[in-house]
C-alpha cells in the first residue's frame, strides 16, 4: 500500500514538473539561439553570430586549426598563409584558409 502512495506521489511531481518546464520552454525568448523567420515575403532573415565570421584574428587561427601556439608560428613562417591585412592588423579569411589546406594535403611543414 506504501508503494502505490510513492508511485502517485512521484507521477504527480513528474507532471507538475513537466508541465512547469514545458511552459517555461515554450514562452522563453532564448538570446542564445539564432532566429530565422521564413516567408514568402523576401530573403531569409537569418541572425548571424560571431561564430560565422569570414575573418580569423591571429590569436583564433590556431583554435580554428586546432593546432598549438607553436605549430602556428611554423606555418606562418613556413606555410604562406593567405592574409589580410586592414589598418595593420592581420586577418585570415576562413574560406581561404579552409582552400590552403585543402592544397597543402600531404605537405610537410
Amino acid at each position: 500500500m506504501m508503494e502505490t502512495k510513492h508511485a502517485w506521489i512521484i507521477g504527480w511531481c513528474l507532471i507538475i514538473g513537466g508541465c512547469a518546464i514545458g511552459s517555461g520552454a515554450a514562452s522563453s525568448d532564448d538570446d542564445g539561439m539564432n532566429n530565422v523567420n521564413l516567408s514568402n515575403d523576401g530573403p531569409l532573415d537569418v541572425a548571424v553570430s560571431a561564430e560565422e565570421t569570414k575573418l580569423l584574428y591571429e590569436e583564433d587561427l590556431g583554435t580554428y586549426l586546432g593546432i598549438s601556439d607553436e605549430e602556428l608560428a611554423k606555418l606562418q613562417k613556413q606555410g604562406n598563409l593567405p592574409t589580410i591585412t586592414i589598418d595593420g592588423t592581420k586577418y585570415y579569411p576562413k574560406a581561404s584558409i579552409d582552400k590552403w589546406i585543402e592544397d597543402n594535403v600531404g605537405k610537410s611543414f
